[in-house]
Formats: C-alpha cells, structure tokens, sequence
C-alpha cells in the first residue's frame, strides 16, 4: 500500500503541470495574464496598519504547526508535530503573577488580540488551509474569515490542531478560536475582541514496546523502551476565555497627529484541570506523583481576573510612523483551587513607544505591576537602523517576575501535597544582529545573553526547585543566497548555559536548497527543494503529562540529522504543498530520531495540504 500511494504522489506530480498548461494555452490566445497582488493591508484592533503576503509559496507557514515552532527548532522542543507539547527557551515562570507553573506547553500556539487581522478595504477575505499525514488523527486546520462594511470591520479567526504520537493513548486536541468587531468612525472608535483557547491531553506518563508506530524501525522497537508504568486514563485540560472592549475619543487633530483618550476592559477565565489514575504496577514511577495508598492524582485550578483601564494614545493617522500608548488600571484576580480561593488585586501601568523612520526603528515596552507590597515590572526594547543594505540593532529587557506561590496536586481524598514560596525572579536579556541584504544575497550574525537568578523550574523528580544564577548564551549566523530561479539558505546556531537548566544541543543547523520559479505566464509558482536539520548530542528532557511539564532526565541524545525533501506550487490564490518528513530513515534503518527522552518522533512520513484564498 504505501508503495502504491507513493506512485500515485509522483504520477499526480507528473501530470499536473501538463493539465494546468493546456488549460493556460487554450485561453492565453485570447488575454494577456495578469499576476494577482500577493500583499493584502490589514489593521489590528488598535488600527494600526499590517501587511500581509497571503499567497507566498516558500515554506513558511505550510507546515508543522503555524510557522514559529518550526523556525525555532531545536530551540523549541517538542513531542513531535502538530499540537504536542512545546517547550521554550526563555521559559518564563510564571506568567501571570506566579500562579501558573508548569502549565506554559502549549503557550507556543497561544494567540494575541494583536495577531486578530482586520481587512482595511472592503474585499471580503475568507481563508482555507487544511494539512494532514497519513496518521488519522494528526491533522491542522486553519480558517480566516473577514468582511468589512462601512466603518465596521469584522473578523474570525479558527485553529485546530489534531495530535497523535507513536505510543499507546498520547493525544491532544488543541483549539484556538479569536473573533472581533472594530469601528472607526470620524470622532471616535472602539472594539470588541473575544478568544477562547482550549488544550487537552490524554497521557499514560510513558510508552511501552506494545504501543509503537509501525515502520522502517520495527525491528528495532526495544530501544524505544519507555518507563514500564503507566497511568490509566490520564487527562489534562487548559481552557481559557478572554475578552476585551475599549472606546476611544479621537480628542485633538493637528496635521498628521492626534491625541485619543479612552477606556479598556479585559476579563479572562482559566480553567486547568488534570486528572490520573493509579499506575497499573507498584513499580515506581516518579516516586513524588507514586503515593502508597493514592488512587490517582488530581488538580484543578480556575483564575478569574478583571482589569478596567483608562489609556491615552499620541499618533499619527496611520499608526505607522509614530506611537506613543499608556493604559492605567487595577487588576482584580481570584483564584480557586480544589478546596481553597485566593483573591488579589494588583496595580497596572502598561506602556508601548513605536517609532519608525528612514533612519531609524524603534519599539519599547513597560509593564509595571504592585500587588502584595512589592514591585514587578517587564521592561523591554529594541533599536535599529539599515543603510544601504547594512542593518545593525540592538536589544535588551529587564524583568522582575512573582515566584510561583502556588503549585501544588492532589490527590482523590482531597490532601494537599506540596506548596511553597520561592522568591522573586531576576531576568536580563541583551543582545543585538548585524545584517547585510541585497537582491541575491542575506548575510547576519546575531548574538543573545540570558542572565536569570531564582529561576523557577521542575526538577527531576518532577518537583519545583529554584536555581540560584543561571547564564545562557546564543549565537545564530545565518546565509541566504538567490541565484536565478535557485536558493541556498543556511542557518547555524550554537549555545550555551551554565547551568541544567535548558538542555538544548551546543550545535545545531538548518539547510536548505530549492529551486522557485513562475510557469505559465507566471500563473503558477512553485517550489522545489529539500531542508536538512542536524544537531550534536546533548542532555535533554522527559515530558511529564500530568504537569504538562518538561523535566531534566539526566539523559543523553545522540547527534543526528533529518531529511525532508519538499514540493510547493500556487495557481492564482490556490496552493498545494507537500513534505516527506525524516526521509532519511529510509536508510538509516537503524536509527530513531528524538528532540525529548523516550518521545521517539516518527519514521519517515508524508505530510501534504492546501490552502485557498477567496476574495469575493
């Protein structure tokens, strides 16, 4: 069967191009071809103007996930593909004033009210893309649909992602929904902005030999031997709703400038729960989470928060060159745990500086926050300037960050097992990129200095500790060239920490060579290439499901690379992409791939979609 379906692929391949350029030559006798505009204008909420390149034919976007994940590879680990568990570098914890540790893995698919695109015309936009592999139950589905009718634009935005691992009963079913009305009318304007964001897992806490993907590694399986004990019936959920509204006056005009003064309301509702029954043996198993007696393992945590503000705004009309934003209020938060509550309030002032000129961008943001007598902030920004093709900027950001005051699980009867309340984080990020870019040729280095003090973490018992000091460093060179219709990309990345906490490989790259090209009267354009990933051994993470966490597993990985040759083509607002992921397991039949311990990614696999664009 699968040597069936491969032919039918390159059949497919073959006769497509011969089909489409008959079609283009019957009807090109009679009109000229036109090549449609690839950049639509959009807005955010806020009308800050954006534009976006809906019909691009390179790679990006297409596959894995929604793009990012994938760029940042292996600097972002996973269990595997679409909609696993992900785990970040820069791992923050916690994000909202230290209640949620351990529940960051899927933050990578999380989405701003800043990334909900509203149309600036009135041409409706309704976007399909839809990307599937051969397993059933490992699917992506992205929909984006947008009218615009007088003053009053509307816009929906909706995410699926399906997952399906290579071992018995780990699934997550990931989705993503945002939605929202804008108004601009001549005196004032507003908006109204709702997400709901839900994450759920079934785990069993580990693989065994009996519950593995079939293929070129069968006969291998006892190497993908994971902890003999399982938890039945393991699930995690983290749903959340957030919504926000806001009206601005537009107060004073003069030239191209104007001052805008308002209010803004943000609510938000988190809902995390897991739930795990008895291991099926004694055997232990994270001993922490393997209590004698215990039937199984719970936690439920819910927050509840409300932040009114007043904000004031200095900017141009368009929002493009300058803006000046100061939101002020009180943010109202409780939290309710599986026998207890807990209620705060906490002092607010955000601040965003944009600028951007011939000579010179800049960005910059404050987030200021009092609660509990003390004083937190996030202070961050960038600057840069190009000329004539020579690009140098900078960047930095200095954080003071609430502990974790809570994490603790329990079990059925109700008793708590762990609480504690470690001390503030301390974080300092500096670096900056120097870039060369001309029409055949990009060239760049970037460097990145992480220094963290008290940082919150897992440990490998699966238990929070606290590291004292920790420094990491991040060089990244990169080369593109385009040469005709041929591109060479290259991108390199070597880090490095003192501490244990990240694992990531000391070298890793990523390499690519394709042809693009126009055919037909440059109605059809495509792509055709392949992407290497390599990277060395390093010590690396087990993922522990009912956390959602990744914990250090004093374990080494092996250096190893991966082959995935790739075929792209768009007609007009239509595209068809596919991938052959891992080929090179075709003839390495005796070795397993990994970015975590025991989480065997899978053996070569065919990942395809499409997606199509509507503009009426």
């Amino acid at each position: 069967m699968p040597k069936q379906f491969v032919k039918l692929i390159i059949v497919w391949f073959l006769t497509t191009p011969w089909v489409v350029a008959q079609t283009e030559l019957q009807s090109s006798e009679q009109s000229e071809s036109t090549e449609i505009n690839d950049t639509i204008q959009y807005t955010d909420y806020q009308l800050r103007a954006k534009d976006d390149i809906i019909t691009d034919t390179t790679l990006q976007g297409n596959f894995h996930t929604t793009g990012p994940i994938e760029d940042q590879w292996p600097h972002l680990m996973t269990l595997g593909y679409s909609g696993s568990p992900v785990y970040g570098p820069q791992y923050y914890i916690p994000k909202d004033a230290g209640w949620d540790l351990g529940y960051r893995a899927f933050d990578p698919y999380r989405k701003k009210f800043d990334d909900l695109l509203f149309i600036q015309d009135g041409l409706p936009i309704t976007k399909v893309t839809y990307i599937q592999t051969p397993q059933v139950n490992q699917s992506i589905f992205d929909g984006y649909f947008a009218r615009k009718i007088n003053d009053v634009s509307f816009a929906l935005d909706h995410n699926r992602y399906n997952y399906t691992g290579d071992y018995l009963n780990q699934k997550s079913y990931n989705t993503i929904f945002h939605t929202g009305l804008t108004f601009d009318k001549e005196k004032w304007y507003g908006y109204i902005l709702f997400a709901s964001e839900v994450f759920q897992q079934n785990n069993n806490g580990g693989i065994t030999t009996d519950s593995l993907y079939f293929g070129p590694q069968q006969d291998i399986y006892d190497n993908r031997a994971g902890y003999p004990v399982q938890f039945q019936n393991g699930l995690s959920r983290d749903d959340s709703k957030t919504g926000r509204a806001g009206f601005m006056l537009k107060a004073l005009r003069f030239r191209n400038y104007g001052v805008n003064i308002g209010a803004r309301v943000d609510v938000g509702q988190r809902q995390i729960s897991t739930t795990s029954e008895a291991p099926r043996t004694e055997e232990a198993f994270f001993p922490a989470y393997n209590i004698s007696g215990v039937d199984g393992l719970n936690t439920y945590l819910k927050k509840t928060s409300v932040l009114p503000g007043a904000v004031l705004e200095f900017s141009d009309s368009a929002r493009s060159v300058f803006t000046l934003r100061s939101l002020t209020g009180i943010h109202l938060n409780q939290l309710n745990f599986t026998d207890d509550s807990e209620n705060w309030q906490e002092f607010v002032q955000q601040g965003d500086l944009n600028f951007q000129s011939e000579y010179i961008d800049l960005s910059s943001h404050l987030d200021l926050r009092i609660f509990d007598n003390k004083l937190y902030f996030d202070l961050s920004g960038e600057i840069g300037t190009n000329w004539r093709g020579f690009g140098v900027s900078g960047h930095a950001a200095l954080k003071r960050t609430a502990a974790p005051w809570l994490f603790r699980y329990q079990n059925f009867s109700g008793d708590k097992t762990w609480a504690n309340s470690p001390p503030s984080m301390f974080t300092q990020l500096l670096g900056g990129t120097i870039q060369y870019e001309s029409e055949k040729l990009t060239a760049g280095i970037s460097l990145s200095q992480l220094f963290q003090s008290n940082l919150s973490y897992l440990n490998e018992q699966g238990l929070p500790d606290t590291i004292n000091q920790q420094t990491s460093v991040t060089i990244s060179p990169e080369l593109r060239l385009h040469l005709g219709i041929f591109h060479l990309e290259n991108e390199l990345a070597f880090r490095s920490s003192d501490g244990v906490h990240p694992y990531y490989p000391t070298l890793s790259g990523r390499h690519s060579i394709y042809i693009e090209d126009k055919w037909f009267k440059n109605r059809m354009h495509l792509n055709l290439g392949l992407t290497v990933y390599w990277k060395n051994a390093h010590q690396t993470y087990y993922y522990l499901p009912y956390t959602q966490s990744f914990v250090p597993a004093n374990q080494m990985l092996a250096g190893e690379y991966r082959v995935h040759p790739f075929f792209a083509f768009r007609v007009r607002t239509f595209k068809f992409f596919i991938r052959m992921e891992n080929s090179n397991l075709f003839w390495q039949k005796n070795t397993i791939l990994y970015d975590t311990y025991h989480y065997p990614l899978m053996d070569p696999a065919l990942r395809l979609g499409i997606e199509w664009i509507f503009r009426n």
